[in-house]
């Protein structure tokens, strides 16, 4: 009786032991991995907070570009900087310590941003979930001048002249890089990267569920869903704020490319680096499992000069101009690309080894959309292919050239050598409509700059006239000096 009676105690005490340790470890583990926006998300909504951000709330980007040139004294320098940390919500000196000063060169080349199409997740930045059949000026970057930019499935994300970068749209897997992801799965409007301010950034990545960015120095910082280890973090979790992949920094990235669940890079040696899901050999290597972390291509003959991600295969560009493939094409066993634990491809081979696909062609771009694929070569001339097909030369424009092209699982557009854009669904790759090519997308627009596609949406920039974007760019340092003023008078008061 009492062996029975002290077993049963034994066994009473492991399952509550079992049951407060299982509790408070998940408990803390959730609080730690989340600490920084449930803390964020309880001092907004503090009045005393909410007073210290009521500039950085109503515009996100009100001023985040600094005066074309540095102040002349030391002393306005560290008012300046003050005052940006104020604005900015900004406590710690560390932060705003390096602040960028674009050239005034960059009035001869300065882009402003449109968007069109579906907007029900803010992927426009217009502020409202509503569809457009028309372009729509960016209000919020009107006064930025965007040098990169990349779309998800329904998200978008910029990187302006001074190395700044915005996000905005779908947030349900933090793609955003927004804590607003507690409170909402949107965000209406273009948020500034603020982690990533200290950072001179050049391109910025958009998976379907997951973002990344690279700075000018070769750091490279990653976010969003990362179920299949396309963060290339070393974990399965998704993550909010910009996370740096320190060992692939250290060999300096120039090119980043994200899929629909893996990411690649490519280093300033020449090497192609890929993580994430590899049930169809898209990241290059014999192993079969899903890779945490960054690892290289295998068997590489040729450096590696761009690379181009699409659902569940890349392009890269080698130094020799010909265009080569990883990974096989299958199909989703789901056909809803908003659910992104269900992305698998169904049907896929493991085909891992490094297939060339065109050669002897001096190609100069490239892009990947879901199963199909783009390239342009130096003469203008533009390639189609899907899946394992051979590509197919198009003479779509009578003897225009083709100055880029993009994809996205629905459309396909291109830029002419007249900077005009004319866009068509990839249902009608290779036979698009005659109506597609009679006029420009944008009629109203002569100077397109760049392209990228979304589900049913893109962002594009266009080129804005010399003498406007010189009155863009003296208005806003107006703008800083009579705020530099203010706060030395409230100051010496």
């Amino acid at each position: 009786w009492f062996r029975c009676h002290l077993f049963l105690f034994v066994f009473v005490f492991c399952l509550f032991f079992l049951f407060f340790f299982f509790f408070f470890f998940f408990f803390f583990f959730f609080f730690f991995t989340r600490r920084n926006h449930i803390m964020t998300s309880l001092l907004r909504s503090s009045s005393l907070l909410g007073q210290r951000y009521s500039l950085n709330t109503s515009k996100p980007h009100s001023i985040l570009l600094p005066l074309n040139k540095k102040i002349g004294t030391s002393k306005r320098e560290i008012s300046f900087r003050e005052w940006f940390a104020s604005l900015r919500g900004v406590r710690k000196g560390k932060e705003y310590e390096r602040l960028r000063f674009p050239s005034i060169d960059s009035a001869s080349n300065f882009s402003r941003l449109y968007s069109w199409g579906v907007g029900f997740d803010g992927q426009l930045g217009t502020g409202q979930n509503v569809d457009s059949n028309s372009a729509l000026l960016v209000d919020l970057l009107k006064d930025e001048n965007i040098t990169s930019i990349s779309c998800g499935i329904d998200h978008s994300s910029v990187v302006s002249d001074a190395g700044y970068a915005w996000c905005w749209g779908g947030n349900s897997q933090m793609q955003v890089g927004s804590d607003s992801q507690l409170v909402s799965d949107e965000v209406l409007v273009p948020e500034p990267m603020t982690k990533l301010y200290k950072y001179d950034l050049k391109q910025t990545a958009s998976g379907w569920y997951h973002t990344m960015a690279i700075s000018k120095n070769g750091t490279i910082f990653s976010w969003g869903n990362g179920h299949h280890g396309q963060l290339g973090i070393g974990t399965q979790f998704n993550v909010c704020d910009p996370h740096q992949l320190g060992p692939l920094s250290r060999k300096g990235v120039t090119k980043i490319s994200c899929g629909a669940i893996h990411s690649a890079a490519v280093t300033q040696d020449g090497t192609l680096y890929t993580w994430g899901a590899h049930q169809g050999g898209q990241l290059g290597i014999s192993a079969e499992e899903n890779q945490m972390r960054p690892v290289p291509v295998e068997n590489l003959t040729v450096k590696v000069k761009e690379v181009a991600c699409g659902a569940f295969h890349t392009l890269f560009l080698g130094d020799d101009g010909n265009i080569y493939n990883l990974g096989s094409y299958g199909k989703l066993i789901k056909e809803k690309p908003f659910e992104p634990y269900s992305l698998l491809n169904e049907g896929a081979n493991h085909d891992w080894q490094p297939r060339l696909v065109l050669k002897d062609e001096k190609i100069v771009s490239m892009t990947a959309g879901y199963n199909t694929n783009a390239a342009v070569n130096e003469k203008g001339e533009l390639f189609l292919w899907s899946g394992r097909d051979k590509p197919t030369k198009m003479s779509f424009f009578k003897g225009n050239k083709v100055q880029k092209v993009a994809l996205s699982p629905t459309h396909c557009a291109v830029i002419s050598e007249d900077s005009d854009v004319f866009v068509w669904t990839v249902s009608d790759l290779y036979h698009p409509s005659p109506s597609a090519f009679s006029k420009p997308f944008f009629e109203t627009f002569k100077q397109v700059k760049n392209i990228s596609l979304g589900w049913n949406f893109g962002i594009a920039t266009v080129n804005v006239p010399r003498e406007e974007a010189e009155l863009i760019t003296e208005t806003r340092r107006k703008q800083v000096l009579e705020k530099i003023k203010d706060y030395e008078k409230q100051k010496s008061k």
